[in-house]
This record gives structure tokens, C-alpha cells and sequence, in this order.
């Protein structure tokens, strides 16, 4: 994974996929060509994180499951508490490129007051620095 390779800034707790707010950026000094990033950037588009590994990037994170759309594309469940809402997140890829995923959800959003639709588009990328180095790029937006 790529907590156990040097990386500065961000938060690449135990996973690439565990990064702090709603975006952030982290040098890596891995080759982008490296099959680090070839496994983190197929196991998204297979849509099959590990529940275990999802749990360990925050104790907000409770759940993580892979299913498939009703036209058969992969599908990535997730479920999670931001503020004070119980967010079940169906993400499916709409770019899976190698070194570009954006996945778009069409969440629930939980809360005492009912249950709402809300879009949450999240994308992550590598860019090459150079022959050594690259920046994970890893945004969510609404």
C-alpha cells in the first residue's frame, strides 16, 4: 500500500484511499508506473475495497461492499457518518482510466429529520512529478 512507501503531506493513513476533508493531494516517491498505482487504481474500478481496509481510514467509515448496477456495471457501497447524517453511497465509475477514476454516487443522506438524495462525485488521480515522484490528487465533491 502506499502508507508503507515515504509520502509527505495529505494523510495516507494505511490506505491511498484514506485522505482527510473533502480533497487533498500527497506526494508520493513511487514511479508512477509502479503497480502500486495499477492496484489502486484497478481495485476502483472493480469496485471491491476491502470493508476491513475502508473501516481502518476513519471510525466514521462503517461499511464497504461491491455489487453491480442493473445494466451489470460495478458498484461500490459505502456507508459512513459525515456530521450528522448516515450517508449510503452507490458509487459507479463514470472515468477509469489509468491514472484517473471518478466515480459518481447517488447517496442517501440519513438524518433525524428524514432521508434525502444527494450527488457526491468523487475523483482520484496520479500525476507524474518525475522519474521518481508523483502527487495523488483525491477530491470529493457534491
Amino acid at each position: 500500500m502506499i502508507a508503507d512507501q515515504k509520502c509527505t503531506g495529505g494523510s495516507l493513513r494505511g490506505s491511498p484511499l484514506c485522505f482527510n476533508g473533502s480533497g487533498n493531494r500527497a506526494k508520493a516517491e513511487v514511479r508512477i508506473e509502479s503497480s502500486i498505482f495499477k492496484v489502486w487504481i484497478l481495485r476502483r474500478k472493480r469496485a471491491n475495497l476491502p470493508d476491513a481496509e475502508y473501516q481502518r481510514c476513519s471510525h466514521a467509515q462503517i461499511a464497504a461492499g461491491a455489487t453491480t448496477t442493473d445494466d451489470g456495471r460495478p458498484m461500490s457501497i459505502t456507508v459512513e457518518i459525515i456530521g450528522n447524517s448516515l450517508m449510503v453511497q452507490h458509487y459507479v465509475a463514470e472515468v477509469r482510466e489509468p491514472h484517473l477514476c471518478r466515480m459518481v454516487s447517488i447517496s442517501d443522506a440519513v438524518t433525524a429529520a428524514g432521508r434525502n438524495k444527494v450527488q457526491v462525485v468523487w475523483e482520484f488521480s496520479a500525476r507524474r512529478l518525475d522519474d521518481h515522484t508523483c502527487e495523488y490528487s483525491n477530491h470529493i465533491r457534491r
